[in-house]
Protein backbone atom coordinates (compact mmCIF):
# COMPACT_ATOMS: atom_id res chain seq x y z
CA UNK A 1 0.00 0.00 0.00
CA UNK A 2 1.22 3.68 -0.98
CA UNK A 3 2.51 5.38 2.52
CA UNK A 4 0.14 7.98 0.96
CA UNK A 5 -3.28 6.43 1.16
CA UNK A 6 -2.21 4.39 4.82
CA UNK A 7 -4.26 6.08 7.47
CA UNK A 8 -2.72 7.17 10.75
CA UNK A 9 -3.38 4.52 12.39
CA UNK A 10 -1.67 2.33 10.32
CA UNK A 11 1.92 4.43 10.35
CA UNK A 12 1.58 4.43 13.96
CA UNK A 13 1.38 0.56 14.27
CA UNK A 14 4.22 0.41 11.82
CA UNK A 15 6.36 2.32 13.66
CA UNK A 16 5.23 0.52 17.04
CA UNK A 17 6.58 -2.90 15.22
CA UNK A 18 9.55 -1.38 14.10
CA UNK A 19 10.55 -0.33 17.55
CA UNK A 20 9.64 -3.48 18.87
CA UNK A 21 12.01 -5.16 16.38
CA UNK A 22 14.97 -2.39 17.71
CA UNK A 23 14.29 -3.40 20.99
CA UNK A 24 14.68 -6.86 20.48
CA UNK A 25 17.71 -6.32 18.31
CA UNK A 26 19.16 -4.25 21.15
CA UNK A 27 18.73 -7.15 23.70
CA UNK A 28 19.79 -9.69 21.26
CA UNK A 29 23.30 -7.67 21.13
CA UNK A 30 23.45 -7.14 24.38
CA UNK A 31 22.88 -10.73 25.47
CA UNK A 32 25.43 -11.46 22.30
CA UNK A 33 27.79 -9.19 24.44
CA UNK A 34 27.17 -10.74 27.77
CA UNK A 35 28.08 -14.35 26.22
CA UNK A 36 30.99 -13.55 24.70
CA UNK A 37 32.09 -11.57 28.02
CA UNK A 38 30.67 -15.19 29.70
CA UNK A 39 32.96 -17.22 26.86
CA UNK A 40 35.87 -14.52 27.57
CA UNK A 41 35.93 -14.75 31.29
CA UNK A 42 35.66 -18.75 30.85
CA UNK A 43 38.66 -18.99 28.53
CA UNK A 44 40.51 -16.71 30.64
CA UNK A 45 39.78 -18.84 33.78
CA UNK A 46 40.87 -22.26 31.56
CA UNK A 47 44.16 -20.43 30.78
CA UNK A 48 44.61 -19.56 34.44
CA UNK A 49 44.18 -22.82 35.25
CA UNK A 50 46.16 -24.53 32.50
CA UNK A 51 49.11 -22.06 33.35
CA UNK A 52 49.39 -22.02 37.10
CA UNK A 53 49.13 -25.69 37.38
CA UNK A 54 52.42 -27.61 37.60
CA UNK A 55 51.16 -30.54 35.55
CA UNK A 56 52.17 -30.42 31.92
CA UNK A 57 48.93 -30.20 29.28
CA UNK A 58 48.10 -29.09 26.12
CA UNK A 59 44.70 -28.56 24.73
CA UNK A 60 44.07 -28.83 20.79
CA UNK A 61 41.00 -27.25 18.81
CA UNK A 62 38.59 -30.21 16.95
CA UNK A 63 38.05 -30.63 13.89
CA UNK A 64 40.41 -27.63 12.77
CA UNK A 65 43.56 -29.28 14.89
CA UNK A 66 44.93 -26.18 16.25
CA UNK A 67 47.10 -26.46 19.37
CA UNK A 68 45.18 -23.98 21.55
CA UNK A 69 46.85 -23.52 25.03
CA UNK A 70 49.98 -25.00 25.82
CA UNK A 71 51.03 -24.68 29.92
CA UNK A 72 54.40 -23.69 31.29
CA UNK A 73 54.79 -27.18 32.51
CA UNK A 74 54.54 -28.65 29.70
CA UNK A 75 57.45 -26.78 27.68
CA UNK A 76 59.85 -27.21 30.93
CA UNK A 77 58.64 -31.01 30.74
CA UNK A 78 59.44 -31.23 27.44
CA UNK A 79 62.52 -28.86 27.66
CA UNK A 80 61.23 -26.11 24.86
CA UNK A 81 60.98 -22.81 26.81
CA UNK A 82 63.56 -20.96 24.49
CA UNK A 83 61.34 -21.99 21.14
CA UNK A 84 58.73 -20.46 19.81
CA UNK A 85 55.09 -20.22 20.96
CA UNK A 86 53.14 -23.58 19.39
CA UNK A 87 49.74 -22.25 20.30
CA UNK A 88 48.20 -21.71 17.06
CA UNK A 89 49.82 -24.05 15.25
CA UNK A 90 48.47 -27.46 13.74
CA UNK A 91 49.27 -30.55 16.07
CA UNK A 92 50.50 -32.32 12.90
CA UNK A 93 52.66 -29.85 10.86
CA UNK A 94 54.80 -28.26 13.96
CA UNK A 95 58.99 -29.34 14.11
CA UNK A 96 59.05 -31.60 17.07
CA UNK A 97 62.33 -31.20 18.99
CA UNK A 98 62.08 -34.02 21.27
CA UNK A 99 60.95 -37.88 20.66
CA UNK A 100 58.56 -39.84 22.45
CA UNK A 101 59.19 -43.48 23.43
CA UNK A 102 56.52 -45.81 25.09
CA UNK A 103 57.09 -47.97 28.65
CA UNK A 104 59.43 -50.17 26.66
CA UNK A 105 61.40 -48.15 25.19
CA UNK A 106 59.87 -48.61 21.43
CA UNK A 107 59.97 -44.78 19.70
CA UNK A 108 56.78 -43.27 19.31
CA UNK A 109 54.99 -40.81 16.12
CA UNK A 110 52.68 -37.86 17.34
CA UNK A 111 49.22 -39.87 15.54
CA UNK A 112 50.34 -42.57 17.98
CA UNK A 113 50.35 -40.76 21.12
CA UNK A 114 47.56 -40.24 23.16
CA UNK A 115 46.45 -36.56 22.23
CA UNK A 116 45.81 -37.70 18.96
CA UNK A 117 44.15 -40.68 19.72
CA UNK A 118 41.99 -37.90 21.98
CA UNK A 119 41.08 -36.35 18.92
CA UNK A 120 39.83 -39.84 17.50
CA UNK A 121 37.36 -39.89 20.49
CA UNK A 122 39.64 -41.99 22.17
CA UNK A 123 40.47 -42.02 25.62
CA UNK A 124 43.94 -42.57 27.48
CA UNK A 125 44.10 -43.34 31.26
CA UNK A 126 47.70 -43.03 32.98
CA UNK A 127 49.62 -44.46 30.30
CA UNK A 128 53.11 -44.36 31.17
CA UNK A 129 55.99 -42.71 28.06
CA UNK A 130 59.20 -41.32 28.24
CA UNK A 131 60.44 -38.29 26.58
CA UNK A 132 64.38 -37.50 25.43
CA UNK A 133 64.34 -33.66 25.44
CA UNK A 134 66.68 -32.33 22.51
CA UNK A 135 69.44 -31.70 25.19
CA UNK A 136 69.32 -35.63 25.46
CA UNK A 137 67.68 -35.69 29.27
CA UNK A 138 65.31 -38.48 29.53
CA UNK A 139 62.11 -37.68 31.72
CA UNK A 140 58.83 -39.80 32.46
CA UNK A 141 55.58 -39.15 32.21
CA UNK A 142 51.71 -40.33 33.69
CA UNK A 143 49.69 -39.58 30.54
CA UNK A 144 45.64 -39.09 30.07
CA UNK A 145 43.99 -37.98 27.26
CA UNK A 146 40.36 -37.34 26.78
CA UNK A 147 37.92 -35.65 23.74
CA UNK A 148 36.03 -32.97 25.17
CA UNK A 149 32.20 -32.30 23.69
CA UNK A 150 29.88 -29.58 23.51
CA UNK A 151 26.12 -30.18 24.95
CA UNK A 152 25.24 -31.45 21.92
CA UNK A 153 27.22 -34.21 21.63
CA UNK A 154 29.59 -32.66 19.15
CA UNK A 155 33.26 -33.22 19.67
CA UNK A 156 35.23 -29.59 20.15
CA UNK A 157 38.56 -30.76 21.45
CA UNK A 158 41.12 -32.76 23.08
CA UNK A 159 43.17 -32.59 25.56
CA UNK A 160 45.97 -33.90 27.25
CA UNK A 161 47.54 -34.18 30.79
CA UNK A 162 51.08 -35.79 31.69
CA UNK A 163 52.11 -35.45 35.40
CA UNK A 164 55.50 -35.42 35.77
CA UNK A 165 57.04 -39.46 37.11
CA UNK A 166 61.15 -38.59 36.44
CA UNK A 167 61.66 -39.04 40.13
CA UNK A 168 59.01 -42.33 41.09
CA UNK A 169 60.63 -44.16 37.96
CA UNK A 170 64.23 -43.34 39.28
CA UNK A 171 63.68 -44.44 42.35
CA UNK A 172 62.17 -47.22 41.09
CA UNK A 173 64.68 -48.27 39.24
CA UNK A 174 67.15 -48.21 42.19
CA UNK A 175 65.24 -50.62 43.81
CA UNK A 176 64.91 -52.54 41.32
CA UNK A 177 68.20 -53.12 41.18
CA UNK A 178 68.71 -53.03 44.69
CA UNK A 179 66.31 -55.94 44.65
CA UNK A 180 68.23 -57.99 41.72
CA UNK A 181 71.33 -57.29 43.80
CA UNK A 182 70.06 -58.63 46.80
CA UNK A 183 68.26 -61.59 44.95
CA UNK A 184 71.88 -62.07 43.70
CA UNK A 185 73.39 -62.29 47.03
CA UNK A 186 70.67 -64.33 49.07
CA UNK A 187 70.35 -66.90 46.19
CA UNK A 188 73.88 -67.92 46.31
CA UNK A 189 74.86 -66.87 50.33
CA UNK A 190 75.58 -70.37 51.69
CA UNK A 191 73.60 -68.74 55.03
CA UNK A 192 70.10 -69.67 54.97
CA UNK A 193 67.97 -66.64 55.10
CA UNK A 194 64.51 -66.09 55.70
CA UNK A 195 62.12 -63.02 55.91
CA UNK A 196 58.86 -63.16 57.86
CA UNK A 197 55.31 -60.93 58.31
CA UNK A 198 53.86 -59.72 61.26
CA UNK A 199 52.07 -63.51 61.41
CA UNK A 200 55.10 -65.11 61.95
CA UNK A 201 54.62 -66.51 58.38
CA UNK A 202 57.71 -67.17 55.90
CA UNK A 203 57.38 -64.81 52.86
CA UNK A 204 60.99 -65.67 51.45
CA UNK A 205 63.21 -68.21 52.13
CA UNK A 206 66.39 -68.65 49.97
CA UNK A 207 67.62 -72.03 48.42
CA UNK A 208 70.17 -72.20 51.33
CA UNK A 209 67.24 -73.29 53.31
CA UNK A 210 66.23 -76.39 51.21
CA UNK A 211 70.27 -77.19 50.76
CA UNK A 212 70.46 -77.03 54.74
CA UNK A 213 67.01 -78.41 56.13
CA UNK A 214 65.54 -80.31 53.10
CA UNK A 215 62.56 -78.24 52.85
CA UNK A 216 61.61 -76.62 49.46
CA UNK A 217 60.72 -72.81 49.19
CA UNK A 218 56.90 -74.12 47.96
CA UNK A 219 56.54 -76.03 51.60
CA UNK A 220 57.64 -73.71 53.58
CA UNK A 221 55.97 -70.61 52.17
CA UNK A 222 53.01 -69.16 53.63
CA UNK A 223 53.77 -71.10 56.65
CA UNK A 224 54.94 -70.79 60.14
CA UNK A 225 57.03 -72.67 62.26
CA UNK A 226 54.24 -74.38 64.38
CA UNK A 227 52.47 -75.07 60.64
CA UNK A 228 55.57 -76.65 59.19
CA UNK A 229 55.71 -79.15 62.19
CA UNK A 230 58.02 -77.55 64.47
CA UNK A 231 57.62 -79.54 68.16
CA UNK A 232 55.68 -77.14 70.27
CA UNK A 233 58.64 -76.38 72.36
CA UNK A 234 60.74 -75.19 69.34
CA UNK A 235 57.46 -73.49 67.81
CA UNK A 236 57.15 -71.07 70.87
CA UNK A 237 60.90 -70.27 70.95
CA UNK A 238 60.72 -69.08 67.15
CA UNK A 239 57.66 -67.22 67.67
CA UNK A 240 59.07 -65.69 71.08
CA UNK A 241 62.23 -64.82 69.11
CA UNK A 242 59.87 -63.44 66.47
CA UNK A 243 57.76 -61.18 68.63
CA UNK A 244 61.16 -59.69 70.41
CA UNK A 245 62.00 -58.41 66.71
CA UNK A 246 58.75 -56.74 65.87
CA UNK A 247 58.00 -55.26 69.38
CA UNK A 248 61.56 -54.01 70.47
CA UNK A 249 62.26 -53.07 66.94
CA UNK A 250 65.95 -54.07 67.10
CA UNK A 251 68.63 -56.37 66.08
CA UNK A 252 69.06 -59.60 68.01
CA UNK A 253 71.64 -62.74 67.56
CA UNK A 254 71.32 -65.65 69.14
CA UNK A 255 72.54 -69.19 68.39
CA UNK A 256 70.40 -71.80 67.09
CA UNK A 257 70.31 -75.58 67.61
CA UNK A 258 67.95 -77.86 64.78
CA UNK A 259 67.34 -81.36 64.51
CA UNK A 260 67.74 -82.79 60.65
CA UNK A 261 68.14 -86.44 59.31
CA UNK A 262 71.86 -86.12 59.53
CA UNK A 263 72.35 -85.05 62.75
CA UNK A 264 71.63 -81.76 64.62
CA UNK A 265 73.12 -78.16 62.82
CA UNK A 266 74.43 -75.23 65.09
CA UNK A 267 73.83 -72.03 63.48
CA UNK A 268 74.75 -68.37 64.74
CA UNK A 269 71.31 -66.14 63.53
CA UNK A 270 70.75 -62.89 63.29
CA UNK A 271 67.11 -61.12 63.39
CA UNK A 272 66.82 -58.11 61.97
CA UNK A 273 63.36 -55.18 61.80
CA UNK A 274 62.69 -53.70 58.73
CA UNK A 275 60.90 -50.58 58.57
CA UNK A 276 57.70 -49.49 56.85
CA UNK A 277 57.00 -45.71 56.10
CA UNK A 278 55.52 -45.45 59.02
CA UNK A 279 58.32 -46.34 61.36
CA UNK A 280 56.49 -49.50 62.16
CA UNK A 281 58.08 -53.43 61.76
CA UNK A 282 56.33 -54.57 58.88
CA UNK A 283 58.86 -57.91 58.17
CA UNK A 284 61.89 -59.52 59.84
CA UNK A 285 64.92 -60.86 57.94
CA UNK A 286 66.46 -63.73 59.57
CA UNK A 287 69.88 -65.10 58.78
CA UNK A 288 71.36 -68.08 59.72
CA UNK A 289 75.33 -68.98 59.64
CA UNK A 290 75.76 -72.63 59.68
CA UNK A 291 78.08 -72.96 62.87
CA UNK A 292 78.28 -76.77 63.07
CA UNK A 293 81.63 -77.71 61.96
CA UNK A 294 82.79 -74.81 64.50
CA UNK A 295 80.93 -76.41 67.31
CA UNK A 296 82.12 -79.82 66.48
CA UNK A 297 85.73 -78.37 66.80
CA UNK A 298 84.92 -76.33 69.95
CA UNK A 299 83.46 -79.50 71.68
CA UNK A 300 86.21 -82.10 70.36
CA UNK A 301 88.72 -79.50 72.31
CA UNK A 302 86.96 -79.11 74.62
CA UNK A 303 86.89 -82.80 75.20
CA UNK A 304 90.64 -82.93 74.60
CA UNK A 305 91.26 -80.39 77.23
CA UNK A 306 89.60 -82.11 79.79
CA UNK A 307 91.46 -85.56 79.06
CA UNK A 308 94.65 -83.25 79.43
CA UNK A 309 93.44 -82.39 82.59
CA UNK A 310 92.91 -85.50 83.92
CA UNK A 311 95.80 -86.83 82.91
CA UNK A 312 98.46 -84.20 84.14
CA UNK A 313 96.05 -84.18 87.47
CA UNK A 314 96.38 -87.75 87.97
CA UNK A 315 100.42 -87.01 87.76
CA UNK A 316 102.01 -85.56 91.41
CA UNK A 317 103.62 -82.51 91.18
CA UNK A 318 102.48 -81.19 87.98
CA UNK A 319 100.84 -77.78 87.22
CA UNK A 320 97.83 -77.58 85.03
CA UNK A 321 96.94 -73.82 83.54
CA UNK A 322 93.75 -74.27 81.85
CA UNK A 323 93.88 -71.68 79.93
CA UNK A 324 97.16 -72.37 78.31
CA UNK A 325 97.84 -75.63 79.59
CA UNK A 326 101.49 -75.00 80.80
CA UNK A 327 103.41 -77.76 82.55
CA UNK A 328 105.94 -77.56 84.73
CA UNK A 329 107.45 -80.40 86.54
CA UNK A 330 109.42 -80.04 89.92
CA UNK A 331 112.93 -78.53 89.65
CA UNK A 332 115.68 -81.28 89.73
CA UNK A 333 117.40 -81.41 92.98
CA UNK A 334 119.81 -78.58 93.80
CA UNK A 335 118.56 -76.53 90.96
CA UNK A 336 116.29 -73.59 92.54
CA UNK A 337 113.69 -71.22 91.17
CA UNK A 338 116.77 -67.88 91.46
CA UNK A 339 118.37 -70.12 87.99
CA UNK A 340 115.29 -68.37 85.78
CA UNK A 341 114.11 -71.42 84.17
CA UNK A 342 111.57 -71.86 86.49
CA UNK A 343 108.35 -68.86 86.77
CA UNK A 344 109.49 -67.35 90.43
CA UNK A 345 105.61 -67.82 92.03
CA UNK A 346 104.82 -67.73 95.93
CA UNK A 347 102.66 -69.73 98.14
CA UNK A 348 98.67 -68.87 96.53
CA UNK A 349 100.08 -67.95 93.41
CA UNK A 350 98.51 -68.84 90.00
CA UNK A 351 100.55 -69.03 86.78
CA UNK A 352 99.28 -66.73 84.03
Amino acid sequence: MNDKNKTKAQLLEEVSALRQRVAELEAAEIERKQAEKALADIKALLEAAFEQTPIPMVLVSYPDMTIKIVNSACLEFLGIQDEPSYVGQSLFEFHQTWKDFDSQGNPMTIDQMPLALALQGVTTRNKEFSVVRKDGTQRWELVSGAPIYNQSGEQIAAYIVFPDITDRKRAEEMLHKREQEFKTLVEHTPDMIARFDRQYRHIYVNPAVEKELGDSPQVVLGKTHRELGQPPEMADRSESILRQVFEAGQEIVFELSVPTPTGVKYYLSRGVPEFAEDGSVATALFIHRNITERKRTEELLQQKTDELDRFFKSRPGSVVHRGYRWLFPPPEPGLGNDSGLYPRRTQGETFP
